[in-house]
């Protein structure tokens, strides 16, 4: 998908700061694959509890419902699940 991306620390923090940054043009575009950021950081957990732990600490909001992480093609592979 393309869709327009902010950074997590230094993007708009509330709903009103998403609107005011897409109406300057300040939301970026990214082409990627869209992840579930609760779903992301619990399986960040497994392999990496202090990282997982940073999340929750720093950036709780990411984590809210319906939030996703943007992840860039490149830094991603595809595989198939059976």
């Amino acid at each position: 998908m393309t869709v327009r991306t902010s950074g997590v620390l230094s993007g708009p923090r509330t709903r009103f700061g998403v609107i005011l940054a897409w109406l300057s043009g300040r939301l970026g575009r990214e082409s990627g694959f869209l992840v579930d950021a609760g779903a992301a950081v619990a399986i960040l957990e497994v392999s990496s509890p202090e990282a997982a732990a940073w999340w929750k600490t720093h950036v709780p909001r990411a984590l809210a419902p319906r939030r996703r992480f943007m992840f860039r093609q490149d830094a991603c592979i595809l595989v198939d699940l059976p």
